[in-house]
Order: C-alpha cells, then structure tokens, then sequence
C-alpha cells in the first residue's frame, strides 16, 4: 500500500525548492549583472555607475526569467530523471504517475510544472487541494496523474 505524502511535508519541501530555486536565480542575475559592468568599464566607453546597471524593472525582469527558466529545468528534469526534487528528497517524497508507479515522463513532468501555475490559482486553491484530497492530490497531480508518495528509503 503506498503511503500519499500529504499536504503540510509538501509544503515545506516546496519551501526548501522555492528558497533554492530564488537563491540560485538571484546569483545568476548578480554574475550576469556584474559582468555586465565589468564588459562596459573595460569597452573603452563610460562605464556605467551602480544605478545604471542594476535599474529596478532589469533586476525584477531578469529574476523573473531566470527564475522560469531555473525552476522550469529544475521540476521537469528532477521530477521525470529522480522522480524527487532537493526538498522532496529531504523527506524521501517522490511523484510518480499513478497507473504506473514509475517516475513521470518528460512531457507528463513539463505539464505538471505547467499546471503549477494553475494550482496557483486563485490564492494557491490548487495547492490546497490536497489536504483534502483521499490521495492527497494537488491540482496538478489531478491533471496529469501524478502523484506523491513517502518512499521506505
């Protein structure tokens, strides 16, 4: 019998995801605004002062991408290659396709990332689902048949 890995452990390894996942989008951004800089000092032209380079819509713009980007490559391949995610490991939680109990395919791990975005909605409704779901499914478990489950190791 598998054991459904419920509402309140998956948040907090979201948590742990989401915290990780900004870190690293935040230091990508720093390393790709500082090289910036530096390629403008060393061009031969003026170099630009603090405030030019890091002007607020470029720095919430370029978290915003590369937060997509990171978080998109980090679920789908972690989700379809481990069937985990850092967070998730930390509470040996994996997702699996429910018919098959094996990991997600690519395009079922890049749907489910796509239908976080639904869960979101309104004020992570989807998310929260999953309290009162018998499996414990989320909105996103319930469109592309996923599921969580606790792991023995």
């Amino acid at each position: 019998m598998m054991s459904y890995a419920g509402f309140w452990i998956r948040a907090v390894a979201k948590i742990i995801d989401e915290s990780l996942l900004s870190l690293a989008s935040w230091l990508l951004q720093v390393l790709i605004a500082g090289a910036y800089f530096w390629v403008s000092t060393i061009g031969g032209s003026t170099p630009l002062t603090y405030e030019e380079a890091m002007r607020p819509i470029w720095v919430q713009l370029g978290f915003f991408v590369f937060y997509m980007l990171l978080s998109t490559l980090y679920y789908v391949y972690g989700h379809a290659w481990y069937g985990t995610t850092l967070g998730k490991r930390l509470f040996r939680i994996r997702v699996i396709d429910e018919q098959t109990e094996k990991y997600l395919t690519v395009s079922q791990s890049l749907w489910r990332c796509a239908a976080y975005m639904i869960s979101s909605l309104p004020f992570g409704a989807g998310f929260f689902m999953a309290a009162l779901h018998p499996k414990k499914k989320a909105l996103h478990d319930l469109i592309v048949g996923s599921v969580s489950v606790r792991t023995a190791s």
